[in-house]
């Protein structure tokens, strides 16, 4: 049985790199078990590909709708808080809308931020949200700009 793995490299060495699913297969097979069971103990049946990321979770989230998870903002923000509640260290990470999501709900909850091209102007935007009018879309730029200065 193989031995996880401490690097980017060595867990990629070796695989074809023009088959993403089975590069990523291996690099977040491990993103799974819960922080606690990461460990200098053996690794689990199933992971012995995977790299070892201590204390690390992932919560990722999809907005279906497309509404730039500006629809029922306040309740989403909520749930958001209460799931990082127990982290030392938040991170919110998104792209294009996932990146003006991230932008939307960091406010109180996220040390850092990383959204890249995110969809910020969104009254010129070929792709963006429905709203009723002019002045919602307004409304969740401005939303977004009060949630980086309170960052």
């Amino acid at each position: 049985q193989n031995q996880a793995v401490g690097s980017l490299d060595d867990l990629l060495k070796g695989r074809d790199p023009n088959i993403y699913e089975e590069c990523m297969a291996a690099l977040w097979s491990f993103c799974c078990l819960k922080a606690d069971a990461v460990g200098p103990q053996a690794p689990t049946p199933g992971t012995a590909d995977a790299m070892r990321l201590p204390e690390f979770d992932v919560l990722s989230v999809v907005d279906h709708r497309m509404r730039w998870y500006s629809e029922e903002a306040p309740a989403f923000g909520r749930a958001v808080r209460e799931v990082a509640k127990p982290y030392k260290h938040v991170i919110f990470v998104g792209a294009s809308m996932g990146g003006a999501g991230a932008l939307i709900h960091c406010g109180d909850v996220a040390d850092a931020v990383m959204a890249f091209s995110p969809q910020a102007n969104l009254l010129e935007a070929c792709l963006r949200p429905s709203a009723a009018d002019i002045a919602t879309l307004e409304s969740i730029g401005n939303a977004m700009q009060a949630s980086i200065r309170q960052a």
